[in-house]
């Protein structure tokens, strides 16, 4: 095992939508030590996103070849109150050291009490934008110096101060840069959200001083997984086309125990294509193509002229994305941990479906022709 990762334990749900219960990761019932002397290894303990697997990051770089035990004891519980059974394993470190570098930083705090999801910087350079987790937009002047100042505050995009939506994604439009569009989601308060939930926004700023844009609804009725997979960052290419990642609403492309058994949608796990120079019909783009509560829809990216389009598929949870100047598109997809389903392939006749699959690898995607995952709606359509 290498020296400086982080320990990862896959875990198996038995209740829908249950995952690790993260006060219950504590130092008192979950420790690594060094197996000879049971030394102990300080370290930070947390989960993922999904709640489905429990990592153990240690503070200081662990010895080379040495042999190191994790374990799980008593008092570790799911998020239905059931306790985890005691739980061991040991591994041996390898001898690589990491790299250095000579590249250092001055650290100060700017801000803290809300969870950011992305920064940008303006096209002028004069301020600094952040979006976040409680539905807020943030901007801050940069001084001459990089240092920012006089914080400013936009609360349109919230909802329900309670359960506030999700903001990710923010994009300038390269052709008016009094124009901001952001890409938002129902709350990630409340488990399960509710499905065809995301949304990407136009706003347009009146002048430079002013932080009170007037927002238009572009795109809605984007899916939405049940916990943490959302309408995720956005990026303009060198098309003028606006793209998004949309992330998947299970762990490995069909319905699991972790993901509150959601079916995968039309645009779910895929990169989007958006044309944002239409007149969108009753102002907005609805793209919901399934049934969910009283919402239905049955829109389809594959028709001439559609606003909205998939421009590459099969890939889980991209949470980022940017265009190279060699005129490729990168995205780092975030593999599962272990435990989902994949789906059987329509298009063969051969029981193809996979379950309880194995902790999957993080990959990063050139172009838009490697899947991480299998959609079986995907199937069949003809892909940008």
């Amino acid at each position: 095992m290498n020296r400086g990762t982080a320990v990862n334990l896959d875990i198996n749900l038995v209740n829908v939508g249950a995952g690790a219960n993260a006060p219950t990761l504590t130092t008192n019932n979950i420790q690594l030590y060094r197996t000879r002397d049971n030394a102990l290894v300080p370290g930070i303990i947390n989960t993922t996103g999904g709640n489905d697997a429990i990592v153990y990051q240690p503070s200081r770089l662990l010895d080379a070849n040495t042999n190191y035990t994790f374990r799980l004891g008593n008092g570790v519980q799911d998020q239905a109150g059931n306790t985890f059974l005691p739980f061991s394993t040991t591994f041996s470190t390898g001898s690589s050291t990491p790299g250095t570098t000579t590249v250092s930083f001055t650290k100060s705090q700017v801000f803290s009490g809300s969870p950011i999801s992305s920064l940008l910087v303006s096209p002028n350079g004069s301020y600094l934008y952040s979006a976040a987790l409680d539905g807020v937009l943030r901007r801050w002047s940069i001084g001459s110096s990089g240092n920012l100042t006089n914080l400013q505050t936009f609360s349109g995009l919230v909802g329900n101060p309670n359960a506030p939506r999700a903001i990710i994604g923010l994009a300038f439009d390269p052709n008016n840069s009094n124009v901001l569009w952001v890409s938002h989601n129902n709350s990630l308060v409340v488990q399960p959200a509710d499905d065809f939930s995301g949304k990407i926004s136009k706003l347009t700023f009146q002048n430079t001083t002013s932080f009170n844009p007037t927002v238009q609804d572009y795109v809605v009725g984007l899916p939405r997984s049940a916990k943490d997979h959302l309408s995720n960052s956005l990026a303009f290419g060198p098309d003028g086309k606006l793209y998004i990642t949309q992330g998947s609403n299970s762990a490995m492309g069909a319905p699991d125990a972790s993901w509150y058994q959601r079916p995968e949608r039309l645009l779910s796990s895929a990169v989007l294509q958006i044309n944002p120079n239409l007149t969108p019909p009753s102002g907005r783009v609805q793209c919901t193509d399934g049934n969910y509560g009283t919402t239905t829809g049955n829109y389809n990216p594959a028709v001439a002229n559609a606003p909205v389009k998939l421009y590459a598929t099969g890939i889980r949870n991209a949470y980022d994305l940017v265009w190279h100047s060699n005129g490729s598109l990168y995205i780092p997809a975030n593999g599962s941990a272990a435990g989902g389903n994949t789906p059987d392939n329509p298009t063969t006749s051969a029981n193809e479906r996979l379950t309880n699959v194995a902790t999957q690898n993080d990959y990063l995607l050139k172009g838009c022709w490697v899947a991480t995952m299998v959609i079986p709606t995907h199937c069949g359509r003809n892909i940008s």
